[in-house]
Parts: structure tokens; sequence; C-alpha cells
């Protein structure tokens, strides 16, 4: 065996001993990438920026801006007892510890490491604690081999088999004799060495540890008893050579689960080293993978190294520093009975005898104290076990939180039908405001870039409470127009930004580039982020405009000009174009790049991912070949009308995603609203998310005094028709996803605001984030013409946990528009500053008081939920984590002076204030007294 010296490091919890348990798995092989698969799954960072090291002159640094660690090496002689560390926090103002030692960022300090031989593990510890009170335990694993052969004088020696090779773990002191003289100094490991004057001997004795490779085990997560038949890639036929026949054994109910079955494959009947485990469950057709071969929970879609079942410990707050009053709740969270628990605080034992249990900080700390709370809990499906760190201080303010995504106020603006701020763009590439047949249902209305600017300068948004601006995509649409609706009555031109032509320039109809970045620099000045609608799916239609103006397919008797003739639709134009032309469409996207039903190209399949979504050109995001830039774009650069370049070896989506994540890197988008989400590839998905959070920090890094906080790129999705439950599209890139059945739930809760409750104890307890509203433009308006239903589905909207989206005038009740044979069509009008000004000003207002209370208090969002009354509706919402207090009373339906019980959220002599009318009173008898607003709301706050 090769031996070096190697320093790895990773972040994890897990104790000395599974760290040598993992030694044993991984480094029996000499095989670096089996160590780096554990350090991916097990290492996330948190608040590291960079780790440097520095060790016999050799210098090795590793960025970790990615979410999860990389594999790093460097060499450490035998004769090392320090190796230098540089840490450096993601914040400034972090506070940095090495091994208890305060470090300064940036600087190298000294570690001091064993000088055994033999394999070595040192475990130095770093802690980054934020401005904030929040803290990150980093343990960094160090990892050294002896470069020499042991002369073992006595000794027990039995091989770690993985699966590859075998390797001695010596674990046992070192004995010597040492003999000196004023020329020399000789020490030998493996041999005796002399000199002229001096021998220096030195014998070692090594006794190992047995950890004999045992084999591997499959578990199978099934509903019944199943049967396997496993074999090797190339190799062996375990099932065959155990003496099975197919479809193979039965699988063995895991003790203590109902639902998960193993098989158990010994060594002997196994490769060595083991090839890749191929198998099939119930005798069917699907042939599942395991590479590299090892143990692993399957539960018919992924694989993990440990049951996902396993219980999981929660603290809340989670660590950091509170007074002495304060309490820590410890939960545990297991589908299976919990067999064991254990809870230290410091040197301190406790019992915990259920899953929940409550401790009050001064019984286990006093003033100025630090200790670190760890429990553990066991299951059928495995141990878990968590450690966080606490800090007394009884004169601690705590931090506050002003913003979270579970608490984001989201503010969906169709940009072209806000504000018209700067009338000059408004008829951009011959645009028109009225379509030839005197409609403008889909025509380009004016708004523009130039007045979201304007309103924020206002303060419109600000009054609302909105803390997010989610605007339809501003990058370049197609020209022309398509024909609009089922009975192609109007021209229907891209206003909504849903039929892209160039993702890298800024449509005119919107403004320029300078006034996107006015646009968002303000937001930002203002508290607010912006999150831009993009769209990976598909380009925009052909248009006779977009086909003259770039030289791309074929007319046959019309020009660009046309429009309908009498007994003529907006469709009629499609007889005189000539789609069977190969060459003449080879100029537009190009076959590489899009499915189309035109000549030339493949045409659209029948499933999610290749179905040409409304006829649009679907691009092959799942195509991994190098492409150039489309024809269309070549023509387009050729005029001097774009910037765009071509990449050797991009595919399309590697195209698509630079250029969308480009708008991040220059201008500082916080986030991507993404649309026809399950038409697109989920690994198409976690790489935009990967580089948009990349990008995002770059800008940040560029821009310190222009970014709001150190949060990374967000991303929600529509993925059409799902609801409020979690699924896989939260695992690959997307932090939230928007909520379609919400509509149809907050209508139910108009009529009775207690009937909203289970919604609102669910989505506070859910640990992802769903999109809620209340209307769209892809579904309906909620307003049905009555100013108080449209009060009270606000109200429930807004005080709604985890993140909800406001769509453009429904804060006043905008009206549905005019829509021809397009349905979704009059869900888009234009926002009325008459209205909102004036008949329907007091429907604002309301909007405006609880938006401001939910933006002001991140507990409404990201809390927990506890009913007090149903009669009137009554419950409060406690945020408490990493220091972070904020705690909030909401009452609905209320009617003249009402007293509220409050006692577990605000203790008596508490000055409360109910925000919606601006009264303070003061907490007696564990309950409040207000009197209520006509329309019936309280919303009750400490009055600070």
């Amino acid at each position: 065996m090769n031996m070096k010296k190697i320093l790895h490091f990773m972040f994890t919890s897990f104790s000395l001993m599974f760290l040598f348990a993992l030694l044993s798995i991984n480094f029996g092989c000499n095989n670096p990438d089996a160590l780096l698969e554990i350090l991916n799954q097990n290492g996330k960072n948190v608040g590291l920026k960079s780790l440097s090291y520095e060790a016999n002159g050799t210098l090795v640094s590793v960025d970790l801006t990615s979410d999860k660690f990389e594999y790093k090496s460097i060499d450490v002689s035998s004769d090392t007892s320090t190796i230098k560390i540089k840490a450096v926090a993601s914040s400034a103002t972090a506070t940095i510890t090495i091994n208890g030692e305060e470090a300064v960022s940036g600087v190298f300090q000294d570690v001091a490491i064993s000088s055994q031989s033999g394999v070595i593990v040192n475990v130095v510890i770093i802690t980054i604690t934020e401005q904030s009170g929040a803290t990150s335990v980093y343990r960094l694993l160090i990892v050294r081999y002896s470069s020499t052969t042991t002369t073992v004088s006595s000794s027990t020696t039995t091989s770690i088999n993985t699966s590859t090779t075998s390797t001695t773990i010596p674990s046992t002191t070192t004995s010597s004799s040492t003999t000196t003289s004023s020329s020399s100094t000789t020490t030998s490991t493996s041999t005796t060495t002399s000199t002229s004057t001096t021998t220096t001997s030195t014998t070692t004795t090594t006794t190992t540890t047995t950890i004999p490779f045992s084999g591997v085990e499959i578990y199978y997560k099934a509903s019944a008893q199943p049967t396997i038949w496993v074999w090797e890639l190339n190799g062996k036929a375990p099932c065959t050579d155990m003496g099975y026949t197919w479809p193979g054994p039965k699988m063995t109910l895991v003790t203590g689960k109902t639902d998960w079955y193993k098989f158990s494959i010994p060594a002997s009947y196994l490769s060595t080293p083991v090839k890749e485990l191929h198998m099939k469950f119930n005798g069917g057709a699907t042939e599942y993978t395991r590479n590299p071969a090892k143990t692993g929970w399957f539960d018919g879609t992924n694989w993990t190294d440990e049951c996902p079942d396993k219980p999981q410990v929660s603290f809340n707050p989670d660590g950091g520093t509170l007074k002495g009053t304060d309490k820590i709740t410890i939960t545990i969270t297991s589908s299976d009975a919990i067999t064991a628990r254990t809870v230290t605080f410091g040197s301190s034992s406790i019992t915990m005898t259920s899953n929940t249990l409550t401790l009050t900080v001064s019984d286990y700390l006093a003033d100025k104290d630090k200790k670190d709370l760890t429990v553990s809990a066991s299951a059928a499906s495995g141990l878990s076990s968590k450690t966080s760190s606490f800090t007394r201080d009884d004169n601690y303010v705590a931090p506050t939180v002003s913003f979270l995504w579970e608490n984001a106020n989201i503010y969906f603006v169709m940009t072209d039908r806000f504000y018209n701020g700067n009338t000059a763009n408004d008829n951009s590439y011959g645009r028109v405001k009225v379509d030839a047949t005197g409609k403008n249902i889909g025509t380009f209305h004016g708004g523009d870039l130039a007045g979201l600017t304007k309103k924020l300068n206002d303060g419109y948004f600000t009054d609302l409470g909105v803390n997010a601006i989610w605007v339809t995509a501003p990058y370049e649409q197609i020209h022309g127009w398509v024909g609009g609706g089922s009975n192609g009555d109007f021209a229907h031109y891209a206003y909504h930004g849903y039929y892209a032509l160039d993702f890298t320039e800024v449509d005119a109809n919107m403004g320029t580039k300078d006034e996107l970045k006015t646009f968002i620099d303000t937001a930002h000045s203002k508290g607010v982020r912006v999150v831009f609608d993009i769209v990976l799916n598909h380009a925009g239609y052909n248009t006779l405009k977009d086909m003259a103006e770039f030289g791309f397919g074929k007319l046959n008797g019309i020009t660009d000009t046309w429009t309908p003739g009498s007994g003529q639709t907006w469709h009629s134009h499609h007889g005189s174009i000539d789609y069977t032309d190969v060459a003449s469409w080879s100029k537009w996207w190009s076959p590489t790049w899009v499915r189309s039903g035109v000549a030339g190209y493949t045409a659209g399949g029948g499933d999610d991912l290749t179905k040409t979504l409304d006829s649009l050109p679907d691009f092959i995001t799942g195509s991994t070949s190098g492409v150039g830039l489309p024809e269309v774009l070549k023509t387009k650069k050729s005029q001097g009308k774009t910037s765009v370049t071509e990449i050797a070896g991009y595919a399309p989506k590697d195209y698509l995603v630079k250029w969308l994540t480009d708008w991040v890197r220059t201008y500082g988008v916080d986030g991507f609203r993404c649309d026809t989400a399950k038409h697109v590839e989920l690994n198409v998905w976690k790489d935009l998310k990967d580089k948009g959070v990349a990008a995002l920090r770059d800008w940040k890094a560029a821009n310190p005094t222009k970014k709001l906080d150190d949060l990374d790129f967000w991303m929600t999705g529509e993925v059409w028709g799902h609801g409020a439950d979690r699924s896989n599209y939260y695992d690959n890139g997307f932090n939230s996803i928007i909520n379609f059945g919400y509509q149809s739930t907050v209508n139910n809760g108009v009529n009775s605001y207690s009937g909203m409750d289970s919604t609102y104890s669910g989505y506070a307890g859910m640990s992802y984030n769903p999109l809620s509203y209340i209307s769209s433009h892809d579904t309906s308006l909620f307003y049905k013409g009555d100013d108080s239903k449209q009060k009270k589905v606000g109200t429930l909207m807004l005080l709604n946990p985890k993140a909800v989206q406001t769509f453009y005038g429904d804060e006043y009740g905008r009206t549905f528009g005019e829509t021809g044979s397009d349905p979704f069509q009059g869900t888009r009008s234009d926002f009325s500053w008459t209205e909102s000004t004036g008949s329907k000003n007091s429907t604002l207002v309301h909007w405006q008081k609880v938006g401001k209370f939910r933006n002001k208090h991140i507990s409404i969002g990201a809390g927990s939920h506890s009913k007090i009354s149903d009669a009137p509706y009554a419950f409060s919402r406690t945020y408490n984590q990493n220091g972070v207090v904020d705690k909030t009373v909401c009452v609905l339906g209320a009617s003249g002076s009402t007293s509220i019980t409050v006692s577990s959220t605000f203790a008596d002599g508490t000055s409360v204030r109910d925000a919606y009318t601006g009264n303070v009173a003061t907490v007696s008898g564990g309950s409040v007294t207000f009197t209520a607003d006509s329309n019936g709301v309280i919303l009750i706050e400490e009055n600070k």
C-alpha cells in the first residue's frame, strides 16, 4: 500500500468512534473518492468561506462558497507536530475560534497534531460565531498515514477489507530506547541506522484492531415482503452462488420496522473488489444499481447510506446566547418507536422520557457560562444525535432578523400592466397598443421598469409590507404577434414575458439595462428583493415580424405587415406560411436547440419533458452535446442587435443557465420564479440553482454596500396543479413550489375564520416553504365584487404561514378585464390607480396594515402556530431560533371590546400594542383587552 499523509476535512456531528468507523469503511481501499463520497453526503457549509492549510511548506486552499465541501489532500511528514490553519468566515463580522482559541480571520494559526506513526486521526474544532449570536461548529478531520514500514515485535494483525484491499490499523503505544552523541541523533522506526559515532534504535510494538469486511446488506422499502435477485456487473452472481433461483430469496423484515426489508450478501459471495451491484425486486423487469457497491437503503427511487427514517433531533432555539429565564425545547421526531434517549448538558445527565423536553437555562448554566447540549435518540431505523452550544448572558440583547423567505410577502407584478414610467418605449420594435381590429387585449400597454422604480420611490410597496417583487421576465421577447385566443380574435404579443427571443438583452418595452439596474438598486435600498420570472422550457413563437427581421421561415403571398381581412382571424396567416421548407426554417432556432413542428426539426414527444407545450418551440434541455449559437441569434448578432457569444462545448441548457444567471451576477437578482417547471429535467433546475447561488454571492462580494444580507439565491417553481405537499422538486434546486390548492382552501376560510386553523397549523409545521396565493395570471382573480370578502381573504392570506404572493391589484380588488376567447387574459387587466386611491381605497388600507404587520414580524410566516380561541378566532405565532425571538397574537372576527388570553405569549405586565389600530394595553391576569376596528382584526405585538 502506498502510504502517504493526507489532510481531510469534514463537517459532521459524529462521535470519534464513528469517525473510526468511517476509516474502516473507506481508508482500507486507499481510494480518496470513497472518502469524498461520504464528505459530500455529510458536509454542509454553513458559515465558513474558505480554509487554508500549510505543512512542510506545502499550501492547500479550499474554496467553500459552494453548498458542499470538496476533497483536498496535503503531504504531512511523520515528524510534523503542527499544521498551520487559516479559516475565513463568510461574514466579515463573524468571530472565529480554533480549538477554543480566538483566531483572526485570514491569518494562519498553528494547531498541534500527533506525531505518532500509523493511521492518526486528529479533530480540530473550528467555531464561527455570527454577529447575530448564531454559532456554526466545524470538525476538521486530519488523517495521517505513516510513510515507513513498521517493525512489529509483537502484534496481532487483522485485515480490514472494504471492497478493494485490506489495511492494518495500529492502535497501541510505542516504546523506544535512544542513544545520542554530540554529532548526530538518528531514530529508526523500521530499521537500525548507524553513524560513525552513535547508534539510535527504536522498537515499536503494534496491536491492531480487527474490523473484518463482512459483506453488503441491501435494504428495500416495500408494503409486503419482497424477493430480490442480485448480481455484480461483470462479476459474481451472489443469488445463484448462494443456491437461490429466480426470482430470488425473500427479504427479511428489519426488526422494529413494518416496511423495510433486508438481504445480506456475505463477503465470500462477492468479488474483491466488489463490482457494481445490480438487482431486481419481486421478479420485476426494472433493474436497479448500487455503485459503489456497499450497504445501503433503497426506497425504490433513491439510495441512502443510512435508514432515511432514523430519528431527527431538534432544539428550539438551536443554540447561541440566552438569558437565564429562557427555555430550550428538545424535540425528537421519528416514524419508529424511540428505544433510547440520552441528554447531556455540559457534565449534567438529564432524563428524557418522552419525545419533547423543555429546559430552563438557569438550571444548567451560570451567568456568562457556556456548555454543549447533546441529545441522542435510538430507534429501529438507527441512531441520531445533535450537539449545540449555549451561552448564558443575563444582559444579552437578542438579535433581530428582518427577513426570511418563509415570511416573504411577494408582490407578483405584470410589469406591462402596472405603471407607465417612460412613454418613449411604448411602441418598441413597432409594437402597437391597439391591434388592427381595435382591440388591446393582448398588446403591450406601456408599463415598464421605470414605472416600478417610480412606485418604489413613492413608497407604494413599503406601505403594502412587500419585501419581494416578482417581475415578469424583462429579457427580450419576440417582436411580433401571434393569434390570440381559441378564436384568433385579437393580436397577442409577449407582454407577459413567456415568449423569449434573446435571454441576454432587456426588452425595449421594459426599458434599458440602466433602468433595470436602477430598479433593482432602488428595490434593495427599500429592503425589497427582486425575483425574475424565467422560462427554461421554451422559446417564443415564430411571428411574421421576426421572420422578416431575422430571415427565417418562408411566406407565400403575404408580408410581415399582414392583418386579418374580411372573414379572417388572427390565425388565418398560417395558411400563407410554408412550414415544409427545411432550408428556410434551419435559420430559426436550429434543430439542435429546439423541438418543433416545422420542417427539419424533431417533433415534440408525448411526455412532459419532450412535448411542445402549446406548440411553443421546446428547448432540448436534456441534451449534453455541445452546440453553436442558434441561427436566429447568429443573425441578430450580425445585425449588431445582441452581445451574445458562442461558448465551445456548451449544450442548450448550459447557454440558458449562463444567460439567466448572468442577470444575477450583473444586477443582483435575488431569485427566480421558474415557469413550466415540470417540463424541464430536475438536474437542469439543480444546475440553475447552484449557479444562481454562486452568481449572487459574486454580486454581493462585489457590491457589499448594496446587498441586503448574506442569504443565498432563492427559487420557486410553477408545477401546474402542485399543492402544499413536499415533492422532489425541493431536493433539486427549489426552495419553494407554488401552491395551486390554496385558492380553494382560503375561499372556504373566508366564511369561517376558525376553519383555517388546521391549514395554519399544518403549514406552520412544514419544514419546507410552499408559496400560496389567492389570484394569479393563469387561474383566476379572487375578487368577486365584494370588498368585504376581499378584505377577509387578504387578512387570511397575509397571516398564512410560509411565503405568500399578492397578485398586482389584489390589494384593492382589481376587476377582471376584457378577455376575448382566452379566459386568462382578463386576469391581466391594467392596474387602476384611480380605483385604488378612490372607491376601493379602504380595501387597500386594510391590506397595507396587515401586510406591514407581516413584514415586521417573521413569526407570522416562519413561527410556530397555536390556536387560542375559535370565537373570535385567535392564535399566537412564535419564532425562537438562534437567539432571535418574535412573538405575536392575531385575532380575527372580533367585535367591540375584546379580551384575549395571551399568557402563553406575553407575561403579565408586558405592554402590548394592536398594530391595526395603534392602541396600547398592558397584559394582566394572562389577558389583554382591545377594542376592535370595524374590520374585526386585532394584531398584537410587544410595545417596544
